[in-house]
Order: structure tokens, then C-alpha cells, then sequence
């Protein structure tokens, strides 16, 4: 990957629940679902973790699927 090129992740939530379906990056591969040791190992290296933001998920009728994302509130209608 070149240094700076921005990368994509695509996430399918259900709008009547919120759940969580998929993770896929911008061609369409799944994400891989990390386990304890591994997310430990990047706590304990140089960079850690830098936050980026929490999603929030609510439904609000008409239509209309709101998350909130590092702070900043987004709607999206359908």
C-alpha cells in the first residue's frame, strides 16, 4: 500500500436492529475478526492504538438510520 492512500471499510448494519452483518474493505474482502492475544500484542507495540471513534447506532422513523462517529452525528435515509 502507498503511504498515504486512503483505504475504506464498509460496514452493513441492519437498519431495523442495528446489527452488525459484514465488514469488508473497499474490493469486498471480509475483515478479519482479531483474537485477545493479538489485540494485546498492538497495545503492548510502539504505536498502540490511536482512537478514532465510537459507532453508535439509533432508528429513527421515517427511515432514517442515525450513527455517530467520533463525535460527529450523520443521518442516512433511505
Amino acid at each position: 500500500m502507498e503511504k498515504g492512500r486512503s483505504k475504506q471499510i464498509v460496514i452493513t448494519a441492519d437498519t431495523e436492529t442495528g446489527k452488525i452483518l459484514s465488514v469488508k474493505d473497499e474490493n469486498g474482502t471480509p475483515a478479519t475478526i482479531v483474537g485477545e492475544d493479538e489485540i494485546q500484542k498492538a497495545y503492548e507495540s510502539p504505536n498502540g492504538f490511536k482512537y478514532i471513534g465510537t459507532m453508535l447506532f439509533t432508528h429513527s422513523s421515517p427511515g432514517c438510520v442515525w450513527v455517530v462517529i467520533g463525535g460527529r452525528y450523520y443521518r442516512i435515509c433511505y
